[in-house]
């Protein structure tokens, strides 16, 4: 039996190598896993029939190795595709990780399902060595760098949306419009990628993609938020509005199926939503309003929105007063030595002028 073995190594690597030479790397709303995968499994079953009718000691044993060896150099083989489409970001190499998204959870299923089958037909002084779970704990793992590779491609691409965020001039807002351009831009680029998406990935797949990728985008426009200097009331109202927009467009990107996603929304998106209340807060309201709204409140985090409001760091102590922090605390002291370096700046400015305002040469 060691010899049949020795036989089928080469026979399986010969199909293994013919299988992946001849892959294309596509796959469509028909068929969405790749298709060498498809004649590996072909393979494996049909060996598998083979080797049963000959033995299910120590040469059906050897199978289970091989089975577990071919599996895993597959799976290396699509960690190194996704390697190489790391620096692209054409929706070709979109495309191509769906498809290995796909082709991942379909090799996830079908490990456990010779896993199964072969303890199933073993001998019983085999069975307990019979052990697939590395392979299978391979694929989640292609699985997931799929997600993450395909979420970080969607970021890039709205990297002008968030740009345009902290760059408009939330000070000067004159009315409230129905939506800011960051807002529009983020619309019409989800609207080019996520049709890929919903034509290509497995529909039970899409829901695991679609909930980080709302996710990071939400804490991604958070991020942009607090980077915002000098925000107005109406810059305030504004934001709000542009919130709740961004809320809807998100929400139709979620699959029919994926109540749970939408819920998850809700539970992100309502951070952004206190932020803005927080800003819209008149001043002599705004730490009580803080405080109501965030049970896990910090100073820290209270500074960040008066930075965002454009609150000068001379004024902040009042608010921490009111927040209740001690005169006492390192970062009440880090903020008083903050302002003695602007003031120090200032005085230095102020030497290069004579008491005319005239620059000295």
């Amino acid at each position: 039996m060691y010899i049949v073995s020795q036989e089928q190594d080469k026979v399986m690597q010969d199909v293994f190598s013919q299988a992946l030479d001849e892959e294309k790397w596509k796959v469509d709303s028909k068929r969405r896993v790749l298709e060498s995968i498809t004649l590996l499994v072909y393979h494996f079953k049909k060996v598998r029939e083979e080797c049963r009718m000959l033995s299910t000691g120590s040469g059906f044993f050897d199978l289970y190795k091989l089975f577990q060896k071919y599996l895993e150099k597959y799976g290396n083989t699509l960690k190194s595709k996704l390697k190489q489409l790391e620096s692209k970001s054409d929706d070709n190499s979109i495309r191509v990780m769906c498809a290995i998204l796909n082709t991942s959870h379909f090799c996830r299923s079908t490990t456990e399902d010779v896993e199964v089958g072969l303890k199933q037909d073993i001998d019983e002084r085999f069975k307990e060595q019979v052990t697939l779970k590395s392979t299978i704990d391979l694929f989640d793992s292609i699985s997931q760098l799929c997600v993450d590779g395909l979420i970080a491609k969607v970021i890039v691409k709205l990297e002008g949306a968030f740009k345009s965020l902290t760059d408009m001039d939330w000070g000067n807002i004159t009315a409230v419009r129905d939506q800011s351009p960051f807002v529009t831009m983020i619309q019409a680029d989800l609207n080019v990628i996520t049709p890929i998406f919903s034509e290509l990935i497995v529909p039970s797949h899409y829901g695991p993609l679609c909930c980080p990728l709302i996710i990071q985008i939400v804490t991604v426009v958070q991020e942009s938020v607090k980077k915002i200097r000098g925000i107005s009331e109406l810059g305030s109202e504004q934001l709000l509005c542009d919130v709740k927009i961004l809320k809807t467009v998100l929400s139709k990107i979620i699959g029919p199926e994926d109540k749970w996603v939408a819920k998850r929304l809700d539970q992100t998106i309502v951070v952004l939503e206190k932020l803005c209340q927080i800003l819209l807060s008149p001043p002599e309201n705004l730490v009580s309003t803080y405080k109501s709204l965030f049970a896990n409140h910090t100073p820290e985090q209270l500074l960040e929105f008066l930075d965002i409001k454009g609150i000068k760091l001379v004024e902040q102590e009042s608010f921490l007063d009111t927040y209740g922090l001690s005169k006492n605390s390192p970062l009440r002291q880090a903020i008083r030595d903050a302002i003695s370096e602007q003031d120090s700046a200032y005085r230095k400015i102020g030497s290069f002028f004579d008491p005319m305002g005239q620059f000295i040469k």
